[in-house]
């Protein structure tokens, strides 16, 4: 015989084909917590501070022997043959449903764990199609709320747990779609997690990785757009690298580290561009500029080979660009490079890009050269080589 213990959403017990409610609030509370707590039972003080979270009664004691008397009779609805479902011992009350061998008692909540921690052993297993089905299953009891109509301490803990089962359970779904190249099934997923948790970056990274898997680059842009504006105005720090070098790659770019493998022409402009300072003759002078150009991020904005006119660059990717080369932490030279002559000049259009927004957000982005050193902030210049752009 089985018996199913539902606490997600409304409570209900299933039996021999029929389904048994509990009407009182209080009541459904105090079932939830000697079901879940099992053989050790719940001390009789505990249980009242979960049914009356607040302030006890002051007559609490003689209301909590009341409320035990009519859930022995709800138990005793569907479990007749056990005569005392509820004892007390040792200041415990104890929900006693009879030997398991008699009786499979399944309670949603434990068996959303044990479904949980199955996926993760069968994602390891490299099986992909049963983790899929374990997450399904799980998700099926866990999308619903813990006692919506109650709080107190006690269940806030349990919402919590149950919370970040939940989103356990979704991020080893979207690993499993990925892995199976469920492209579109790894996006409802992680568009479900970032609707569950949208403080959780990783949940964003998710969404992006998955949305560029389907083809859609634009909204995967727009996702890190969003998370970027949670995160400076909510929260007032910057994405992190890892959700950076998404970033990075979602525009195409590889993230690699200046030095060796920068090529002969980049070392050249480095050279050029190199920070106030860093001229100093001598070992001392060359080891500092090296280091400061070691720390460098440059922005770099190309026409297409054998093409005039616009560069090949994007408004979005520009201002992308601008903004990991803020967040590096120094105000470094903006530079560009243009394959034709007659063309209108890269850094004007440079400029056009950003303005408007990066320097609305971040006024003291300009190019730190000597002349601008003496200037008031207001009169500061963005400079380009060989152009000269007035904020």
């Amino acid at each position: 015989m089985r018996t199913e213990i539902n606490l997600m959403g409304r409570l209900t017990v299933q039996r021999n084909g029929n389904v048994h409610h509990l009407s009182s609030p209080q009541a459904r509370v105090a079932f939830a917590r000697l079901a879940l707590a099992g053989p050790n039972g719940v001390l009789r003080d505990e249980l009242g501070e979960t049914i009356w979270p607040f302030e006890l009664p002051a007559t609490w004691a003689s209301a909590l022997r009341s409320l035990i008397s009519r859930l022995r009779t709800f138990v005793g609805s569907w479990r007749p043959e056990i005569a005392e479902p509820i004892v007390l011992s040792c200041g415990r009350y104890v929900l006693d449903l009879g030997p398991a061998a008699d009786e499979e008692i399944v309670v949603d909540v434990r068996r959303a764990h044990h479904l949980v921690a199955a996926a993760r052993t069968a994602l390891a297993d490299e099986a992909n199609a049963e983790a899929a089905a374990f997450v399904d299953e799980s998700l099926r009891c866990l999308r619903f709320q813990f006692m919506a109509e109650h709080d107190g301490e006690w269940v806030a803990e349990q919402r919590d747990v149950l919370t970040a089962l939940r989103i356990a359970a979704m991020e080893l779904g979207y690993r499993a779609a990925m892995a199976e190249h469920d492209h579109p099934r790894a996006v409802r997923i992680a568009k479900e997690t970032v609707a569950v948790a949208p403080d959780r970056e990783s949940a964003y990274r998710d969404l992006m990785s998955a949305h560029k898997a389907v083809g859609n680059r634009a909204e995967a842009l727009h996702e890190y757009r969003r998370l970027q504006t949670i995160l400076s105005e909510e929260l007032g720090v910057d994405p992190s690298p890892e959700t950076e070098l998404v970033y990075l790659d979602l525009l195409g770019r590889a993230a690699r580290p200046t030095g060796s493998d920068s090529s002969p022409a980049d070392s050249r402009s480095n050279a050029r561009s190199a920070p106030l300072g860093s001229s100093s003759r001598g070992a001392a002078g060359r080891a500092a500029a090296s280091s400061q150009r070691s720390r460098r991020t440059v922005v770099t904005a190309r026409s297409a080979p054998g093409r005039t006119g616009a560069p090949r660059v994007s408004h979005a990717e520009v201002l992308g660009a601008v903004s990991v080369l803020l967040r590096a932490g120094a105000l470094q030279p903006i530079r560009t490079s243009s394959a034709g002559r007659g063309e209108r000049h890269p850094g004007l259009l440079l400029h056009d890009a950003v303005a408007k927004d990066a320097m609305r957000s971040h006024p003291d982005l300009y190019w730190a050269d000597g002349s601008a050193l003496g200037q008031p902030a207001a009169d500061r210049r963005i400079q380009v080589p060989g152009v000269g752009l007035k904020r």
